[in-house]
Protein backbone atom coordinates (compact mmCIF):
# COMPACT_ATOMS: atom_id res chain seq x y z
CA UNK A 1 0.00 0.00 0.00
CA UNK A 2 1.62 3.29 -1.02
CA UNK A 3 2.11 6.18 1.37
CA UNK A 4 -1.12 8.07 1.89
CA UNK A 5 -3.25 10.20 4.18
CA UNK A 6 -6.12 8.12 5.56
CA UNK A 7 -9.51 9.26 4.23
CA UNK A 8 -7.99 11.63 1.67
CA UNK A 9 -11.24 11.41 -0.24
CA UNK A 10 -13.09 13.31 2.50
CA UNK A 11 -13.18 17.13 2.62
CA UNK A 12 -11.32 16.98 5.94
CA UNK A 13 -9.44 13.73 6.67
CA UNK A 14 -9.54 12.30 10.19
CA UNK A 15 -6.89 13.68 12.53
CA UNK A 16 -5.61 10.55 14.27
CA UNK A 17 -5.36 6.86 13.41
CA UNK A 18 -5.25 4.15 16.01
CA UNK A 19 -3.76 0.89 14.75
CA UNK A 20 -3.56 -2.25 16.87
CA UNK A 21 -1.68 -5.48 16.28
CA UNK A 22 -3.84 -8.46 17.13
CA UNK A 23 -1.36 -11.01 15.84
CA UNK A 24 1.82 -10.18 13.92
CA UNK A 25 2.89 -12.17 10.91
CA UNK A 26 5.97 -12.06 8.74
CA UNK A 27 5.61 -11.19 5.08
CA UNK A 28 7.76 -13.09 2.60
CA UNK A 29 10.24 -10.20 2.47
CA UNK A 30 9.50 -8.81 5.93
CA UNK A 31 8.43 -5.43 4.53
CA UNK A 32 4.79 -5.37 5.61
CA UNK A 33 5.44 -3.07 8.56
CA UNK A 34 3.80 0.36 8.56
CA UNK A 35 6.08 2.99 7.05
CA UNK A 36 5.85 6.59 8.14
CA UNK A 37 7.02 9.68 6.25
CA UNK A 38 7.24 13.16 7.73
CA UNK A 39 5.70 16.00 5.74
CA UNK A 40 8.31 18.64 6.57
CA UNK A 41 10.31 17.57 3.52
CA UNK A 42 7.94 18.99 0.93
CA UNK A 43 7.87 22.26 -0.99
CA UNK A 44 4.89 23.96 0.56
CA UNK A 45 4.21 26.64 -2.07
CA UNK A 46 3.54 24.09 -4.82
CA UNK A 47 1.52 21.76 -2.63
CA UNK A 48 -0.79 24.50 -1.37
CA UNK A 49 -1.38 26.10 -4.78
CA UNK A 50 -1.65 23.28 -7.31
CA UNK A 51 -5.24 22.18 -8.05
CA UNK A 52 -6.14 18.50 -7.85
CA UNK A 53 -9.37 16.59 -8.29
CA UNK A 54 -10.29 14.34 -5.38
CA UNK A 55 -12.30 11.45 -6.83
CA UNK A 56 -15.02 10.13 -4.53
CA UNK A 57 -17.69 9.03 -6.99
CA UNK A 58 -20.63 11.44 -7.05
CA UNK A 59 -19.09 13.70 -4.42
CA UNK A 60 -15.76 14.41 -6.12
CA UNK A 61 -14.31 17.84 -5.37
CA UNK A 62 -11.37 20.11 -6.18
CA UNK A 63 -8.70 20.76 -3.60
CA UNK A 64 -4.96 21.06 -3.11
CA UNK A 65 -2.52 18.59 -1.58
CA UNK A 66 -1.76 20.96 1.30
CA UNK A 67 -4.81 22.57 2.92
CA UNK A 68 -4.99 26.38 2.56
CA UNK A 69 -4.39 26.85 6.30
CA UNK A 70 -1.47 24.36 6.13
CA UNK A 71 -3.13 22.23 8.79
CA UNK A 72 -3.13 18.95 6.89
CA UNK A 73 -1.71 17.25 3.83
CA UNK A 74 -4.05 15.32 1.52
CA UNK A 75 -2.28 12.57 -0.41
CA UNK A 76 -3.51 9.28 -1.79
CA UNK A 77 -2.46 8.26 -5.30
CA UNK A 78 -5.62 6.16 -5.52
CA UNK A 79 -8.04 9.10 -5.45
CA UNK A 80 -6.10 12.22 -6.49
CA UNK A 81 -5.89 13.44 -10.07
CA UNK A 82 -3.94 16.44 -11.40
CA UNK A 83 -6.09 19.17 -12.97
CA UNK A 84 -3.26 20.98 -14.77
CA UNK A 85 0.53 21.08 -15.09
CA UNK A 86 0.94 22.46 -11.57
CA UNK A 87 -1.08 19.55 -10.18
CA UNK A 88 1.07 17.10 -12.13
CA UNK A 89 4.20 18.78 -10.77
CA UNK A 90 2.86 18.57 -7.20
CA UNK A 91 2.05 14.87 -7.53
CA UNK A 92 5.48 14.19 -9.07
CA UNK A 93 7.10 16.10 -6.20
CA UNK A 94 5.30 13.90 -3.69
CA UNK A 95 6.35 10.75 -5.54
CA UNK A 96 10.01 11.87 -5.74
CA UNK A 97 10.21 12.86 -2.09
CA UNK A 98 8.61 9.63 -0.95
CA UNK A 99 10.85 7.51 -3.19
CA UNK A 100 13.96 9.30 -1.95
CA UNK A 101 13.04 9.34 1.74
CA UNK A 102 13.95 7.04 4.58
CA UNK A 103 10.69 6.08 6.24
CA UNK A 104 10.48 5.02 9.83
CA UNK A 105 9.41 1.39 10.03
CA UNK A 106 7.38 0.00 12.91
CA UNK A 107 7.85 -3.73 13.51
CA UNK A 108 4.70 -5.08 15.08
CA UNK A 109 4.50 -7.17 18.25
CA UNK A 110 1.27 -8.64 19.55
CA UNK A 111 -0.71 -6.03 21.49
CA UNK A 112 1.14 -3.03 20.02
CA UNK A 113 -0.90 0.12 19.54
CA UNK A 114 0.29 2.78 17.12
CA UNK A 115 -1.25 6.29 17.09
CA UNK A 116 -0.54 8.30 13.93
CA UNK A 117 -1.20 12.00 13.45
CA UNK A 118 -2.84 11.66 10.04
CA UNK A 119 -2.47 15.38 9.31
CA UNK A 120 1.32 15.35 9.74
CA UNK A 121 2.49 11.88 8.75
CA UNK A 122 1.81 9.75 5.69
CA UNK A 123 1.61 6.03 6.29
CA UNK A 124 1.63 2.87 4.19
CA UNK A 125 2.90 -0.68 4.16
CA UNK A 126 4.82 -2.95 1.89
CA UNK A 127 3.26 -5.85 0.02
CA UNK A 128 1.66 -8.63 2.04
CA UNK A 129 0.05 -11.88 1.17
CA UNK A 130 -3.66 -11.34 0.56
CA UNK A 131 -4.32 -14.84 1.90
CA UNK A 132 -2.64 -13.94 5.20
CA UNK A 133 -4.64 -10.72 5.53
CA UNK A 134 -7.94 -12.48 4.72
CA UNK A 135 -7.13 -15.25 7.20
CA UNK A 136 -6.42 -12.66 9.89
CA UNK A 137 -9.70 -10.83 9.14
CA UNK A 138 -11.64 -14.12 9.27
CA UNK A 139 -10.03 -15.01 12.62
CA UNK A 140 -10.91 -11.59 14.03
CA UNK A 141 -14.54 -11.95 12.98
CA UNK A 142 -14.81 -15.36 14.69
CA UNK A 143 -13.46 -14.01 17.98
Amino acid sequence: MPFHTELSHRPKPCRYLLLRCIEPWIAPRGDDAPRLANHRLFELHLLEGAPILVRTGRRSFYSTILSPDRVFLRYDPGCLEAVDERGQAALRLMERRLAGGSPEVHHWHQGDILVIDNWRVLHGRGPTSTDQRLTMIAQQQKA
